[in-house]
C-alpha cells in the first residue's frame, strides 16, 4: 500500500486534520500550485517544488484598514 497521495488530496487531508507526515505528497501531473495552497502545504511539512508556486492576484483582498504608502518590490 502506496502512501503517496496528490498535493489536492493533502490539501483537503490538512483542512480536515487528517494529513499525516508518513504521507508523501506527489506533484506528477500538477501544473502550479497556488501561492496560499503552497503556504498551507509547507507549514504541515510538504516542501512544494519552487517552480510550481504561482500567485493568483484574483485571491488578493485589499485591506481597507491600510493607509500607508505602497511600495513596489523588487524580487532577485
Amino acid at each position: 500500500m502506496s502512501n503517496q497521495i496528490s498535493a489536492k488530496e493533502a490539501l483537503r487531508l490538512i483542512s480536515t486534520g487528517q494529513f499525516s507526515s508518513q504521507m508523501e505528497v506527489t506533484f506528477e501531473g500538477v501544473d502550479g500550485v497556488e501561492a496560499l495552497d503552497a503556504v498551507v502545504l509547507g507549514e504541515a511539512g510538504v516542501d512544494v517544488p519552487e517552480h510550481l508556486i504561482f500567485y493568483d492576484d484574483s485571491t488578493i483582498v485589499d485591506d481597507e484598514a491600510f493607509d500607508g504608502p505602497w511600495k513596489k518590490l523588487i524580487l532577485i
